[in-house]
C-alpha cells in the first residue's frame, strides 16, 4: 500500500467535514441565526434519531395544529430549495435545534409535540397495515385449519365466529364496534362453565319429583 493510497480515507473524511460546514453556513444564513444561538439551546436531535432526519421530523410536524409546530415548519420551508440537484439538502443538513432557534420555539416543548405526532401517526399506519393484511392472514389461517394438524386454527376460527364458547379464563380481544354504523345484532356466547351449570339446573327442574309416602300407606304396611 502506498502512502498516497493510505491518505485517501482521511482526505475523504476532511472533505466531507468541509461540505457539512459549508451546508451549515448556508443553513444559518437562510434562517438568519448564528451557531452560538443554536448551541445555546438544549439538544434533542440525538433523541429524535429513531424518527428520522430533520426533513422526516418536519413531515411529522406538518400534521400538527400546534402553533409551535406551524412556526417550525415555516422555518423549514425556507430551507427547501435546490442546492445543485438536491432539493432538501439544506433541510437535511439543518438540526431541529436550528429550526427551533429560528422559530423562537423551546426544543423541549417541540419534543413533546413530535413524540405525540409520531405515536399517533405510527398507530394509524399500524392499524392501516393490519386491516390491509388481515384478509391474507385470515386466508392463510383457514388453509392451515383445513389441514390434518390444524385443530388449533379451527378452534380459533370457530371461537372468533362465536360457534364455540370462549373459556372464562381466556383473554379476548374484541373488535371495536361503532354503534352509529352497527346494524346487526351481535350475539355473545356465555362461557362454557355457565352453559354447563344452566343445563344442569334445567335437568334438575325437569326431573320428576320423588313420591311422597302417605300416612295410609304407612299404616297398611304396618
Amino acid at each position: 500500500m502506498t502512502a498516497g493510497s493510505a491518505s485517501v480515507p482521511g482526505t475523504r473524511k476532511r472533505n466531507a467535514g468541509k461540505t457539512r460546514d459549508a451546508l451549515l453556513e448556508k443553513v444559518y444564513a437562510e434562517l438568519e441565526i448564528s451557531a452560538a444561538r443554536v448551541n445555546a439551546l438544549p439538544r434533542i436531535s440525538h433523541l429524535l434519531k429513531p424518527a428520522g432526519n430533520t426533513a422526516q421530523i418536519v413531515e411529522y410536524l406538518r400534521h400538527s395544529e400546534e402553533p409551535d409546530a406551524v412556526a417550525v415548519c415555516a422555518q423549514a420551508d425556507r430551507l427547501i430549495k435546490y442546492v445543485g440537484a438536491k432539493r432538501h439538502v439544506l433541510l437535511e443538513a439543518a438540526s431541529v435545534e436550528a429550526l427551533c432557534a429560528a422559530a423562537g420555539v423551546s426544543p423541549k416543548k417541540l419534543f413533546g409535540i413530535i413524540a405525540a405526532e409520531v405515536a399517533e401517526q405510527s398507530a394509524q399506519a399500524t392499524a392501516l397495515l393490519s386491516k390491509a393484511m388481515h384478509p391474507k392472514v385470515l386466508e392463510k389461517t383457514i388453509q392451515y385449519a383445513m389441514k390434518e394438524g390444524g385443530m388449533a386454527d379451527r378452534k380459533m376460527i370457530h371461537q372468533a365466529e362465536q360457534y364455540l364458547p370462549v373459556p372464562k379464563t381466556s383473554v379476548t380481544f374484541a373488535k371495536h364496534i361503532d354503534a352509529r354504523t352497527q346494524t346487526q345484532n351481535v350475539a355473545i356466547l356465555k362461557p362454557l362453565e355457565d352453559s354447563m351449570k344452566r343445563l344442569s339446573n334445567r335437568f334438575l327442574e325437569m326431573a320428576p319429583p320423588e313420591p311422597v309416602e302417605s300416612p295410609a300407606d304407612s299404616e297398611g304396611d304396618a
